[in-house]
């Protein structure tokens, strides 16, 4: 996906949660923290998928639930084992830039994490199918929780998780980067269509980090994150994190590098 929107989209997955009936079970929704007015959580990329239901309140959420940290530096070895749920992007960023500044192509086997470093190797299996595929992380996101890796389409399609649209995953780093990068971290928050909520959230961000806060803007609504040149460490984004959530704005650690 293309920086700019992939730091600024929060929904990147082309979802079609369908799930045949003879098929596995689909992920069923999470509670979702409620968002004050003119804040969201993100939308579906397919106006057919049905938004999850709201939460009656937000401590029905845990935060392993929300995933804000998936893999983070400590975590990061050859061999290690989590899971989460994926879901997909394909066409509709074809020929984009990624985050990592490669051109996304949605026939090669590349997937999107918040915070894996770039040109990190991961071994995908869908247990509904039992297969799997070999993927490389050159892009950031899913923006949207509980979800933890975006595929791409060709990734998807190996594995089976094409048919569904969303599902739980294992996932084994088999490869990474040599020499690893010390991790070098942002916040991203949003989405707002409330311009009001967006002054009052980049307000509470620049309280708490002495960065310049970008926005980005679209037909679908508007997304902050520190400007690219700050650097957080993962306890500091961690921090920051934590409390813009405690005060219900959706906001994710992402590494930069």
């Amino acid at each position: 996906m293309s920086t700019g929107r992939r730091w600024a989209a929060a929904a990147a997955a082309t979802l079609a949660i369908t799930g045949a009936a003879c098929g596995p079970k689909p992920v069923k929704p999470m509670l979702q923290p409620p968002m004050p007015p003119g804040v969201s959580w993100g939308r579906p990329a397919n106006p057919a998928a049905p938004p999850a239901p709201a939460s009656t309140g937000a401590a029905a959420v845990s935060e392993a639930a929300l995933s804000i940290v998936p893999a983070m530096d400590a975590r990061l070895r050859v061999g290690e084992r989590f899971t989460g749920v994926a879901s997909y992007y394909g066409p509709e960023e074809q020929g984009r830039e990624t985050a990592s500044g490669a051109v996304f192509d949605d026939r090669k086997l590349t997937a999107a994490h918040r915070t894996l470093p770039f040109g990190t190797r991961l071994r995908v299996t869908y247990p509904a199918t039992g297969r799997s595929v070999i993927v490389t992380i050159n892009d950031r996101g899913p923006f949207w929780p509980y979800r933890t890796l975006d595929l791409s389409l060709a990734a998807a399609r190996r594995i089976g998780l094409y048919d569904h649209g969303l599902g739980q995953v294992e996932m084994e780093i088999i490869g990474l980067p040599r020499p690893l990068p010390d991790g070098r971290y942002t916040v991203q928050v949003g989405w707002f269509d409330s311009s009001r909520q967006l002054r009052a959230c980049r307000r509470l961000m620049r309280a708490r980090a002495p960065y310049p806060v970008v926005a980005f803007h679209s037909s679908s609504g508007s997304w902050l994150r520190y400007d690219h040149d700050a650097s957080l460490d993962a306890a500091q984004a961690i921090r920051i994190v934590e409390d813009l959530r405690a005060h219900r704005y959706p906001a994710y650690v992402v590494r930069l590098n």
